[in-house]
């Protein structure tokens, strides 16, 4: 039942339209659905398991919200999610029936199922255009069966011929730090001396000492053969 109501809240609106769902993933998940010529003011929970999920009249406290804005006739819908949060997403999970992000030593697996409940439910959605961006700062593109892959923006078009068979898969890796570079100016620039000295700095100290010892004899000697 919670699940209708979600639909509803989602796609009522798209009567004879399409729609964009934008994600762009860095250290957290910043996720954006646009609704193209709609006035969307619904109270939206941002996570699907969260209390108060069908109250669409106020927000209610201790829940998270999409927050809503306006531009050129558009509607944006959008909420930063923690990396491990955003398979709670409302979204994902009301147009999706399985969504699901893996990890394996810093590759991550996106996947989710072939049929969209949206464009199911609600046969006057005309298309839903689906953008994910990578951090290229945090993270390697491996490969995906997007329809397009341009300026570092993977693009899938979801409409009424492919709704029912088209799912997302995206694979990507964390990208490894560099290890510290060690400044060696310095020690490029040192004569072989002073190579040699600080390499044998334990000799150098045995044959100081024994200069010193030696000075030290013969200035007694000489005293003595003075007196």
């Amino acid at each position: 039942m919670k699940k209708i109501i979600l639909l509803s809240l989602f796609v009522l609106l798209l009567s004879g339209c399409s729609a964009e769902y934008n994600v762009y993933i860095s250290d957290d998940v910043e996720e954006e659905i646009v609704f193209n010529n709609y006035n969307y003011t619904e109270v939206t929970p941002a996570y699907i398991d969260e209390q108060g999920a069908s109250d669409l009249n106020e927000e209610i406290e201790g829940v998270d919200y999409y927050d809503i804005n306006y531009r050129n006739n558009n509607t944006y819908v959008t909420y930063t999610f923690p990396l491990r949060e955003y398979d709670r997403s409302t979204a994902v999970n009301t147009c999706l029936e399985a969504f699901r992000i893996t990890e394996d030593n810093g590759e991550y697996l996106i996947n989710t199922s072939s049929y969209n409940s949206c464009m199911g439910y609600y046969e006057s959605i005309d298309s839903i255009t689906v953008n994910v961006t990578l951090d290229t700062n945090l993270y390697n593109y491996i490969d995906s069966n997007a329809d397009r892959y341009e300026n570092g923006v993977l693009t899938w078009y979801i409409t009424r011929d492919n709704y029912q068979n088209k799912y997302v898969q995206i694979r990507y890796e964390e990208i490894e730090e560099d290890e510290p570079i060690i400044d060696d100016e310095d020690e490029q620039d040192e004569s072989p001396v002073e190579n040699w000295i600080n390499e044998h700095l334990g000799l150098v100290f045995v044959l100081v000492f024994g200069v010193l010892a030696l000075v030290i004899i013969i200035i007694v000697v000489v005293k003595k053969n003075r007196l």
